[in-house]
C-alpha cells in the first residue's frame, strides 16, 4: 500500500536523517503523532499514474498553444486536428483528484 501522511517535519527529518538507534527512538517517543498521521493518510488507489500537478500540466498546455499561436502554419495545421485548450477543462474538472493541493504554510 501506497500511503500519503501529513507529519511535523521536524519529526520527519529527524527519523529521515537520524544516525543509528536516532529513528527508532523518535518513532518510540511520537509513536502515536505517527499512528495518527497513519490512520488520516489518503491511501494512493492501485495502478495508479504518475501523479503530477496538474496546475503544471495546465501551464505546459498553455504555454504551447502559445508557441503555436506564434507560429500560424503550424497552429493552424495542429487546430484541425485537435483544440488543445479543449483539454483543459477536462484536465480541472474530470479528472479525479488523490490528493489535494496545499497552499503555501502548510
Amino acid at each position: 500500500m501506497q500511503l500519503v501522511i501529513n507529519i511535523n517535519e521536524d519529526i520527519a527529518h529527524d527519523i529521515i536523517h537520524g544516525q543509528g538507534e536516532e529513528p527508532r527512538i523518535i518513532v518510540r517517543d511520537f509513536q502515536a503523532t505517527i499512528a495518527d498521521a497513519i490512520k488520516n493518510g489518503t491511501p494512493l488507489p492501485e495502478h495508479h499514474g504518475d501523479l503530477k500537478d496538474v496546475d503544471e500540466i495546465v501551464k505546459a498546455i498553455e504555454d504551447r498553444v502559445e508557441f503555436l499561436r506564434k507560429n500560424d502554419a503550424i497552429f493552424m495545421r495542429l487546430r484541425k486536428d485537435i483544440d488543445i485548450l479543449g483539454c483543459v477543462p477536462k484536465i480541472r474538472c474530470e479528472v479525479p483528484t488523490i490528493i489535494s493541493a496545499t497552499k503555501e504554510g502548510e
